[in-house]
C-alpha cells in the first residue's frame, strides 16, 4: 500500500469548533479522488476516497434524519473498527446527535444497561452474533440496522438497504442534511461513553464536541509532524475514547489515511499489508514484540548474539546523544547505519518497514521495551490520559523521551497534585511552564482544560465528587512530577493497607514482576494481610517450549499449575527481581493460574485493567491457601 501523496497538505484546524467544522476543513484541502482509508474485502485491502466517503456518510445522515434523528437524539453503535464506523458516526455528528458506542466484548448485562440508560431506540450492530445478544437484552428497539445483510425482519434493516435508497435522494433532502451541522454548537454532546466499571455500574461520559475539539488541537500542536502521507493502522476499540481522539479525529484532521485491521489476530499480517507510518498500541502489543525478539536472538549463535548486543548498545550511545540534545559524532553515526543494515531493518520490517513511531496508551510500558524500540530509532511515545479528559492529558514528547513517565502536559491542560488526605496542593503546571527542574511528592493527580467531560450523563452527584468547585478533575491516579514530566503510580483505589500498617501501591510492583519475561500477568493481594502474594498468569508460548508443554496443557480443567518443577522455576526467575523491592513489597507466596485474565472471563474491564474485587472473589480458595 503507498502513500497516495508526496507532497505535505497544511491543514490548520485552529478555527474548528466542532467535529463537523473538522471533516468540513478537512474536505476544503484534500481532493475528492484522494484515497481516504482502506479496509479488507475478500482479502485484499481496498481504499474508499473522500468521495466515496461523503456520499456514503451523507446517505446515512440523510436516513436518520428521515428516522427523526435531531440535535441531542441518542445513536447507539457496536461494532468492529471498520470505515462504516466513522461514517455511520460522522452523520451523526453533523446531525448534533450523540454518538453511543458500546463495546463489543461487554456482557449481555452491560449492554442491556447502556441501552436503558442512554435511552437509545436506534442502534447499528455489527455481526449476527452481536444482533442476537442486542435482541436477546433489547427486543423492542425502534430500528436495527445492521451491517450484514439479513433475511426481512420487522424494524431490521440493512447498512446496504440505506445506501440502496439513497438513490432516491433528492437535492433538498441532502440540503436538509447539510444545514443540520450548522445548528451544532460546541457545547453540545458528541458522545456518551461508558467507563469500565471496575467497581461498580458503567457511568455514561458526556463528552461535548469541545471537549474533543480542544483535545485534537492540543496533541496537533503538540505533535505537528503527522501530514496527508501518514498512514494509521487501527485495531484499538473505536469505541473507546483513545483510538477515536487520536486514531480518528485527529488522523483525519491532519488529512492522513486510516486502515482498519481484520482484528487483534491478523494485526502482524494486516502491518506487513498496511505498511503503517503511525501506530496507536497498547504497551502488551510492544511488549510481545520485545519478547519474541529477545526471546529469538537466545536461540541464536554466539556470533549472532554479540552482533545484536553490539547493534543495540549503539543504537542506546546514539539514542542518549539525540535526547539530549547532543550531536551525533560521525563515527557512531557510521556505526548507526551499520546497526541498522545488519539488526534493526529486519526486526523493523515486520511492523511494514515505515513506522515512524508508536502512541502508547491504556497502561504503564516497561522502560527497557520503551528503549529498545528508540534504540532502534523508532520511538515509543508512552502517554496518559482518561475518558473523562476526551483523553489526552500527557504525552512524552517525540524528540526526548523520558521512559518511565509519562510526558509532558499537553497545550492547553492543567495539572496539579494534591494530597488525597489533606487536599493541598503541592504544585500545579501545564505545557506553557514546562521546566525541567519541576518536581513534585506523590499525591492524587487533577486535571483541569477544556478536554474535562461535562459531567456524568444523569448523575450530577457522582460528577459532583470528580469535578471540584475550582473545575479541577479528581483522576483518583496517584502520581508526581519528576524533572518536569508527570510520572503515574498506582490507582487510589488500588492502594493496599496491610495488617502491619503499610500502604502499598500495587502497580510498580507488578510492573517489577512483569520484567520476567516468563509473566504474562500478574495481581498483587495483600489488603489486611501480613504479606503480600500473587496470582500469577504465564507467558503461554515462552513456558510451552521451556518444558515442551503439550498443546493442551493451558486448557486442562485444573485453574491452577501445580507441577513442582514449574512453580521452583517461577521461584528462580522472580528471586532476583525481589532483591530490587523493599522488603513488605516482596510477595511471600504465588499460584500460577492455567488461564490468562480476559474480558469475557469477567477479570478485566474493557480498557484491560483488572477488576480487582471480581478476581479476589473468583480465586477466593487459592489465595486463602496461600496464607495458610
Amino acid at each position: 500500500m503507498s502513500q497516495a501523496s508526496v507532497q505535505p497538505i497544511q491543514i490548520d484546524i485552529q478555527s474548528c469548533k466542532t467535529i463537523p467544522d473538522l471533516f468540513e476543513n478537512l474536505f476544503k484541502h484534500i481532493p475528492p479522488q484522494e484515497d481516504m482509508l482502506y479496509h479488507k474485502v475478500e482479502g485484499k485491502y481496498q481504499s474508499i476516497n473522500y468521495k466515496d466517503f461523503q456520499e456514503k456518510f451523507h446517505a446515512i445522515g440523510i436516513w436518520l434524519q428521515k428516522q427523526g434523528v435531531k440535535k441531542g437524539t441518542t445513536v447507539g453503535i457496536i461494532m468492529e473498527n471498520s470505515p462504516y464506523y466513522t461514517m455511520i458516526d460522522t452523520a451523526i455528528q453533523y446531525l448534533g446527535a450523540i454518538n453511543v458506542s458500546i463495546y463489543t466484548t461487554l456482557n449481555p448485562e452491560g449492554i442491556e444497561h447502556i441501552i436503558k440508560d442512554a435511552e437509545l431506540e436506534i442502534i447499528f450492530i455489527g455481526t449476527p452474533f452481536l444482533f442476537k445478544r442486542v435482541k436477546n437484552v433489547a427486543p423492542n428497539l425502534k430500528i436495527y440496522v445492521t451491517l450484514f445483510d439479513s433475511p426481512p425482519e420487522e424494524r431490521v434493516v440493512s447498512l446496504n438497504t440505506i445506501f440502496d435508497e439513497a438513490k432516491n435522494y433528492t437535492e433538498v433532502d441532502k440540503q436538509t442534511f447539510l444545514q443540520a451541522k450548522n445548528k451544532v454548537q460546541e457545547e453540545d454532546l458528541s458522545t456518551l461513553i461508558y467507563t469500565s466499571g471496575t467497581t461498580g455500574v458503567p457511568k455514561g461520559v458526556m463528552l461535548t464536541h469541545k471537549n474533543i475539539v480542544s483535545n485534537t488541537r492540543s496533541c496537533i500542536q503538540f505533535l505537528p509532524i503527522i501530514d496527508n502521507r501518514d498512514v494509521f493502522l487501527s485495531f484499538l476499540a473505536l469505541a473507546h475514547s483513545y483510538e477515536r481522539t487520536v486514531g480518528y479525529y485527529l488522523a483525519y484532521a491532519k488529512g492522513a489515511k486510516v486502515a482498519y485491521a481484520e482484528s487483534i489476530e491478523a494485526l502482524a499480517r494486516n502491518m506487513m499489508e498496511v505498511r503503517p507510518t503511525i501506530m496507536l498500541c497498547v504497551p502488551r502489543l510492544l511488549e510481545r514484540v520485545y519478547d519474541r525478539v529477545m526471546s529469538n536472538i537466545e536461540n541464536q549463535k554466539k556470533t549472532k548474539q554479540r552482533i545484536f548486543q553490539w547493534a543495540i548498545r549503539t543504537g542506546e550511545k546514539r539514542r542518549k546523544k539525540h535526547e539530549n540534545y547532543e550531536p551525533i559524532p560521525i563515527g557512531l553515526a557510521i556505526k548507526y547505519s551499520l546497526a541498522q543494515q545488519l539488526v534493526f531493518k529486519k526486526i523493523i520490517k515486520r511492523t511494514g518497514g515505515r513506522i515512524r513511531f508508536f502512541v502508547v496508551g491504556g497502561g504503564a510500558m516497561q522502560q527497557q521495551v520503551g528503549e529498545f524500540f528508540a534504540n532502534m530509532g523508532i520511538p515509543a511515545m508512552e502517554g496518559y490520559g482518561l475518558t473523562e479528559t476526551s483523553p489526552v492529558v500527557s504525552v512524552n514528547p517525540l524528540e526526548r523521551q523520558v521512559y518511565g513517565t509519562i510526558g509532558r502536559i499537553l497545550p492547553g491542560v492543567r495539572v496539579a497534585i494534591q494530597n488525597p488526605e489533606t487536599k493541598e496542593i503541592y504544585i500545579e503546571a501545564g505545557y506553557e511552564d514546562y521546566d525541567k527542574k519541576i518536581n513534585s511528592p506523590e499525591g492524587e493527580i487533577l486535571v483541569k482544560g477544556d478536554n474535562v467531560m461535562k459531567g456524568y450523563w444523569k448523575l450530577p452527584e457522582e460528577t459532583a465528587k470528580v469535578i471540584d468547585e475550582q473545575g479541577w478533575f479528581h483522576t483518583q491516579d496517584i502520581g508526581m512530577f519528576v524533572n518536569g514530566s508527570l510520572k503515574i503510580t498506582d490507582r487510589i483505589k488500588n492502594m493496599l493497607k496491610t495488617a502491619m500498617g503499610k500502604n502499598i501501591y500495587p502497580t510498580p510492583i507488578e510492573n517489577t514482576y512483569l520484567l520476567c519475561r516468563y509473566i504474562s500477568q500478574i495481581f498483587i493481594i495483600g489488603d489486611k494481610r501480613e504479606y503480600l502474594t500473587a496470582l500469577i498468569v504465564p507467558e503461554q508460548e515462552h513456558l510451552k517450549a521451556k518444558f515442551n508443554l503439550p498443546d493442551d496443557f493451558f486448557t486442562q480443567d485444573n485453574p491452577i499449575i501445580e507441577d513442582k518443577h514449574i512453580v521452583q522455576f517461577y521461584e528462580k526467575e522472580i528471586a532476583p527481581l525481589s532483591k530490587k523491592l523493599a522488603k513488605y513489597e516482596v510477595i511471600k507466596n504465588f499460584t500460577l493460574l492455567r488461564r490468562p485474565f480476559t474480558i469475557e472471563g469477567g477479570e478485566l474491564t474493557t480498557t484491560l485493567k483488572t477488576r480487582r474485587k471480581f478476581i479476589e472473589e473468583k480465586y477466593k480458595t487459592y489465595i486463602e491457601r496461600m496464607y495458610q
